[in-house]
């Protein structure tokens, strides 16, 4: 099945969103989904019931909640609480957890520099049918996710023949447009890129990046 991609311009996902400004800056510019990372002592860390707030009063965007390796039920329960359309799980859940979900899930993972695309395939492969959206991050010995770093682009450009690829890592206004012409993504996934500090978003940033994916 080809998959690879569902109109002209990738979706856009804003990550890391702690502030109900920022939600509501990045939607009104056209943000498709926006992140709430629910992985406890992160930089980017809200409480369910503040993530709630946000996503009822900003209702112009889905939001995604991250998680990493969390109990199940735990997932599923905040993901009520919060108001979420789409669980991200950005740690080594199976694909039998993933079908413990009550929602659409992106599954993450984390592109080792010695992976080439041959081994990028048999690690995605098996959530094929279990993923609505596969999520491709540069791998850090430190940090699941939010690292301003990237990986070797060529490594997933025929990918998206195959799978929807949602492509993140080191994602910024300046880079975004090259990366998208690289990997032929279905969406992108952009945090650190666009704040001023871990959680707080530049408004300017996310208007440019915005901009720069959709001209």
């Amino acid at each position: 099945m080809n998959v690879s991609e569902s109109k002209h311009h990738p979706l856009i996902k804003i990550c890391g969103i702690t502030r109900k400004d920022d939600a509501k800056h990045a939607a009104d510019s056209g943000a498709d989904f926006l992140g709430f990372i629910f992985v406890e002592n992160t930089p980017r860390y809200i409480e369910p019931n503040a993530a709630g707030k946000i996503s009822s009063s900003v209702q112009n965007a889905d939001y995604v909640g991250v998680f990493m390796d969390e109990d199940p039920e735990k997932v599923n329960t905040i993901a009520e609480l919060s108001g979420l359309s789409f669980l991200q799980l950005h740690g080594d859940e199976s694909p039998e957890y993933c079908q413990q979900m009550r929602l659409p899930i992106i599954k993450a993972f984390r592109i080792k520099p010695d992976m080439d695309e041959d081994d990028i395939y048999k690690l995605i492969s098996p959530y094929k049918n279990c993923a609505e959206y596969v999520l491709l991050d540069a791998w850090h010995p430190d940090a699941a996710g939010g690292t301003g770093h990237t990986f070797d682009w060529s490594t997933a450009k025929k990918l998206h023949k195959d799978f929807r690829i949602i492509l993140a890592g080191g994602l910024k206004p300046e880079n975004v447009k090259h990366a998208v012409q690289a990997v032929k993504p279905f969406g992108i996934d952009v945090s650190s890129g666009v704040e001023i500090s871990p959680g707080i978003k530049d408004h300017d940033k996310i208007s440019q990046l915005i901009e720069s994916v959709r001209s």
